[in-house]
């Protein structure tokens, strides 16, 4: 099963058709036919009506689905606050699509706590973490690693708007730059910062 996180704030959908083209590039790549964009947006309109409007918090709505849309959970959104970040080397990881079972990636986060977050390197660059693609700010822009692991519409819009530029960015060298910041779906820019100098690196050594 795959699964699609949309973000909703003041009762209206984000990125809704970032979101369905990235369910047709996977059903695409993986074989299948995804649900047509009617059943998509029927979903979302619906778990509006029912159970988030006229609330003006800020949601995440999951859609689990293969052909079908086969679940969609709303639950109120609390931004994670971590104060450091542990890189490790990603390994055999794909993460390529946004897969349903998030089981062992939940499995490595318990390894370095609540506080914490794991970001991915691979070939010594850095990737992106757990749960968002990454941003590093280097004291005049903010760049995002050219091959993360997992292509979020969050990253995909800032990219295509220019606000950040795609770079190869060495594990060894995340301590020159100034923070680092997590965005996906639910998190902008900005929103959540860790300070390169709390960055612990496993690569590399």
């Amino acid at each position: 099963m795959l699964l699609e996180t949309i973000r909703v704030e003041h009762g209206r959908p984000w990125r809704l058709e970032l979101h369905y083209e990235r369910m047709l590039r996977s059903a695409r790549e993986l074989r299948f036919s995804a649900p047509p964009w009617g059943a998509f947006r029927g979903a979302v309109d619906r778990v509006l009506e029912e159970r988030i409007l006229p609330d003006p918090a800020r949601y995440k709505v999951r859609l689990v689905y293969r052909e079908k849309i086969v679940r969609v959970e709303a639950h109120r959104y609390t931004i994670p606050r971590p104060v450091s970040a542990v890189v490790v080397e990603a390994g055999e990881l794909s993460y390529s699509h946004k897969l349903a079972d998030r089981e062992a990636l939940n499995a490595l986060q318990a390894t370095v706590g609540p506080c914490a977050v794991v970001i991915f390197a691979r070939d010594a660059l850095l990737t992106d973490c757990l749960y968002a693609n990454l941003l590093v700010d280097d004291g005049r822009q903010w760049l995002t690693p050219r091959y993360p692991l997992l292509h979020g519409v969050m990253r995909s819009e800032l990219l295509d708007a220019g606000r950040v530029q795609a770079a190869d960015i060495p594990a060894a060298e995340l301590q020159r730059f100034e923070r680092i910041s997590l965005i996906n779906a639910m998190i902008d820019p900005g929103d959540v910062t860790i300070a390169a100098v709390a960055v612990e690196r496993r690569v590399g050594r």
